[in-house]
């Protein structure tokens, strides 16, 4: 868990020498949005790897997850699609044995 000191549209760099797996959870109290992963070999990341929406409604707090599998030395970010007011819930980094 390393959310205290992630944000999201940081861009940040994988220099762990391992392939990473990023994981994130986000939760909003709005009906409808989102959140968008990217990867890239440059900064900023700008490839689009994975997204996730939710238009549920009535729920009061919707909750949602995107991943990432970021290369050694590539960049990374997540980053919210509607709502500013998007919350991060938890973010995970494991280092993946290849």
């Amino acid at each position: 868990e390393v959310h205290a000191s992630r944000a999201l549209g940081t861009n940040y760099q994988n220099t762990t020498g391992h392939t990473l797996l990023v994981v994130v959870s986000a939760s909003n109290t709005l009906a409808s949005f989102g959140i968008q992963s990217y990867i890239g070999s440059s900064n900023p990341a700008s490839s689009l790897y994975s997204e996730q929406t939710s238009s549920s409604s009535g729920a009061p707090i919707n909750k949602i997850w995107v991943l990432a599998v970021v290369p050694k030395s590539y960049y990374y970010r997540v980053d919210y699609i509607s709502s500013s007011s998007t919350n991060i819930d938890a973010w995970w980094e494991a280092q993946l044995p290849f």
